[in-house]
């Protein structure tokens, strides 16, 4: 962001602006809000998920993996012996002799190897095994619970509806959120002239009282640039409060000449045409400007003293 401009300043503008440019404002600057957060809340929450589902899955694969390995050994000693029985005497006599029970025994003991499988105990509430009288005993604060909350829930939708009537008839009335809010005056800002940024050189703090005074002795003693520069705060300040000029810290000479004429009679045009063009030739030419600097002075001091002698009759 350029240092020239003043987020300030844009907001001066937007509130200047007719009242249907507000209304739109304000319900935009809801939608955006609206759309935008419900979106960067759930991808924030699925970008965590992701996350963990990358972090315990691969925790899940290598529990996987090492019950496996244990697993390996028993399954294949299992699978040996049993094709090793029926490889070796595949008679029927000697598959009916084999005892199945003591079979299943062997492998279930296998099975029960606390190395080969890990267990876990977990307790957990049998609900189902509630005697009836006690479930007959309940069930009307089990109604009475069900019928609040189903009361409830009607009165919250109640609520929002009327909400919502209210909120329609409020913008109905006032125009916006923001109607009545209340903005600092133009005058305030008038109190303090604004000064574009092509003197950034000077500072407020080292501007001198009289300014047509310390003007007049900067040309005397060479220092045209300067000289021309205290004018032009001079005249800039006399131009936006008497004739609420409109001027920002990002204007150019030709945006403020253009903000100018748009608002001052055409003799003080001329005036101000003068002082532009002897600046612009000072500033970006890096020239003596061609011009009468006393008869200049002059003009402008004349011109700013009729104005406050009118206001003071006034």
């Amino acid at each position: 962001m350029p240092h020239s401009f003043s987020a300030q300043e844009a907001m001066y503008q937007l509130f200047e602006a007719p009242i249907w440019v507000e209304i739109a404002f304000n319900f935009i600057y809801i939608i955006s809000i609206s759309l935008v957060a419900p979106l960067f809340v759930t991808g924030g929450f699925l970008a965590y998920l992701h996350r963990r589902v990358e972090l315990e899955g691969w925790d899940i694969e290598l529990a996987f993996k090492n019950i496996r390995t244990r697993l390996a050994g028993v399954v294949s000693a299992v699978t040996l012996f049993i094709l090793t029985t029926f490889s070796l005497q595949p008679s029927t006599s000697y598959a009916e002799q084999i005892d199945k029970q003591a079979v299943k025994e062997q492998v279930t003991a296998l099975y029960n190897e606390p190395n080969v499988i890990e267990t876990e105990t977990t307790w957990v509430p049998n609900i189902e095994a509630k005697d009836s009288s006690s479930e007959s005993d309940w069930s009307w604060l089990i109604d009475v619970f069900t019928a609040i909350g189903e009361v409830f829930g009607i009165f919250v939708w109640v609520l929002v509806g009327l909400l919502v009537i209210w909120l329609v008839y409020y913008l109905m009335q006032k125009r916006g959120f923001f109607a009545n809010l209340s903005l600092p005056e133009r005058t305030k800002v008038n109190e303090e002239p604004v000064i574009p940024t092509l003197f950034a050189e000077i500072k407020s703090k080292d501007l001198p009282t009289d300014l047509i005074a310390a003007a007049k002795q900067c040309f005397e003693q060479g220092e045209h640039r300067l000289a021309l520069a205290y004018l032009l705060h001079h005249a800039l300040s006399w131009a936006q409060q008497q004739h609420e000029v409109r001027l920002h810290r990002s204007m150019t000479e030709r945006e403020c000449k253009r903000a100018i004429d748009a608002r001052v009679p055409n003799q003080v045009q001329a005036i101000f045409a003068r002082l532009f063009s002897a600046w612009v030739t000072v500033a970006w030419g890096h020239k003596t400007p061609d011009i009468d600097f006393i008869e200049l002075t002059e003009q402008i001091t004349a011109m700013t003293t009729e104005t406050k002698e009118q206001a003071h009759e006034a």
